[in-house]
């Protein structure tokens, strides 16, 4: 492999949909929180973890809070729709939104990763 191919790929970026899985009733997203920031925001894609900055400070569940519902606003789900599955105490979450069409998750975690 030449060098210019090498940098090729070391450019690559992840793919959208590594961060979740398809199930019959929504997604499962793989999330990485970064608590305590200036404002709420989606950070980058690294691997297979969505890393979302949350204003929020990780006390008494404040943190985990606003992720949800910045989840179900991005998503344009009810609050109700937007459920922690795990990492009530880890940065590492995993996240399940129903009732989301997969073609919606990639165009709007694309758009965030943009954005960001």
């Amino acid at each position: 492999m030449s060098a210019e191919d090498s940098r090729q790929v070391s450019n690559k970026k992840p793919l959208v949909s590594s961060c979740y899985d398809l199930q019959l009733d929504g997604i499962l997203l793989r999330v990485g929180v970064v608590p305590g920031a200036s404002k709420t925001q989606v950070k980058e894609l690294a691997g297979d973890t969505l890393r979302i900055r949350v204003a929020a400070p990780p006390i008494d569940g404040r943190a985990n809070l606003a992720l949800l519902q910045f989840l179900a606003r991005i998503f344009g789900v009810r609050k109700s729709d937007v459920e922690l599955v795990s990492g009530d105490k880890s940065r590492a979450k995993k996240v399940k939104i129903y009732g989301v069409e997969p073609d919606q998750v990639e165009q709007l975690i694309g758009k965030l990763i943009e954005l960001s």
